[in-house]
């Protein structure tokens, strides 16, 4: 939250913990059979439309924001 000295925020901004929780994935899945996955997934609570984005990160100083449009046809012309 930003203030911009009045009663009334500036900015605020809210982040789902969704994006976070899913590099605990890896870890909690180690020892643990691919049945178990459905569960592990429920047990971070995940809201897959809070996780619609994606950010490739190239070398350099260049990054780029995908939507999930735009991956999809990514992964469908990769694949052809």
């Amino acid at each position: 939250m930003k203030s911009n000295g009045t009663d009334q925020p500036d900015r605020v901004k809210v982040r789902t913990p969704s994006l976070c929780n899913w590099a605990s994935v890896l870890t909690l899945a180690v020892g643990h059979k691919l049945a178990d996955m459905p569960m592990i997934l429920a047990g971070i609570d995940p809201c897959f439309s809070c996780n619609d984005r994606m950010v490739t990160v190239n070398r350099g100083n260049d990054s780029q924001l995908w939507s999930w449009e735009k991956l999809r046809q990514y992964g469908i012309a990769y694949y052809k």
